[in-house]
């Protein structure tokens, strides 16, 4: 199944793999070393997303100290062009996601997970997501394939695989 860019308002979908490549971007692997480095903080979830103007930008939530900050950076140049703390996020992890913050504390750099998931399906990773839920914490990542987009779940603390699962 060929997949097609579609850069509409502020989303970002249906990269395939050679789509990814032609935008000379910046990877995200690379993307979270940036991000962990400037703040000196764990990489909790990260997106590629464009700005009103059509600037290609990794968001990226990072967890430190027990709190959280968003960050954006150039996709193209890795540069950090702008951080700001989540209050509404730090809330909503401290008092609804109940152990989120001590699951992260003990979770495999994200950047290694990356590479593993990336070396595993063929495919390139193009979103993260941490949820935390009723105890149970994964990563799901959005991997751009040759056969389309996958989810793709894994245990944030051993970086073992929970799920792989193709999207139509």
């Amino acid at each position: 199944m060929k997949r097609t860019l579609i850069i509409a308002g502020a989303a970002i979908a249906l990269l395939s793999v050679p789509a990814l490549a032609a935008l000379d971007i910046i990877s995200v692997e690379r993307a979270i070393a940036i991000a962990e480095k400037s703040t000196k903080g764990q990489v909790v979830e990260i997106d590629l997303d464009t700005r009103r103007n059509g600037q290609l930008v990794y968001e990226v939530d990072i967890a430190k100290s027990n709190a959280l900050r968003e960050i954006e950076l150039d996709a193209r140049s890795g540069k950090v062009i702008h951080q700001s703390s989540s209050r509404l996020e730090t809330m909503k992890m401290r008092y609804w996601d109940k152990g989120a913050f001590a699951v992260l504390g003990k979770a495999k750099p994200l950047s290694e997970i990356v590479a593993e998931v990336e070396l595993a399906t063929g495919g390139k990773v193009i979103d993260v997501d941490f949820e935390h839920e009723d105890g149970q914490s994964r990563y799901e990542f959005e991997i751009s394939t040759n056969a389309g987009i996958a989810s793709f779940y894994v245990d944030p603390r051993t970086g073992k695989r929970l799920a792989f699962v193709i999207d139509d």
